[in-house]
């Protein structure tokens, strides 16, 4: 099992948008792709940083929903959303894609 780690800032007094954004947008879009498991979201306390956990069957499908739908994520983003600094810029001139990143689960 693998797991694609994302990790976004939101804009202040967003979580609600974000909340809505991801059950409404994000989440049927997950449902859809080949190997999708399920996805877990977290955001802190202060409503400042949003951190999602995808779980995918084989890395390659995790990679794949990378690739093929970067267009459609773009598209679907609240504008609630940003990222770091040096990420690409969307949804107005504040809004950047969240950090992306895959990893390969183990049991002990």
């Amino acid at each position: 099992m693998f797991a694609r780690r994302v990790h976004m800032h939101l804009k202040p007094n967003s979580v609600a948008e974000f909340t809505q954004k991801l059950e409404k947008d994000i989440l049927p879009l997950l449902r859809k792709q080949q190997g999708f498991q399920d996805e877990i979201t977290f955001v802190s306390h202060d409503g400042r940083e949003g951190f999602g956990i995808s779980l995918w069957d084989k890395r390659e499908n995790a990679e794949a929903y990378n690739r093929n739908s970067k267009d459609s994520r773009t598209k679907s983003r609240s504008s609630a959303m940003t990222a770091g600094k040096g990420s690409e810029s969307v949804c107005g001139t504040k809004g950047r894609m969240p950090r992306l990143t895959t990893v390969e689960l183990t049991q002990k």
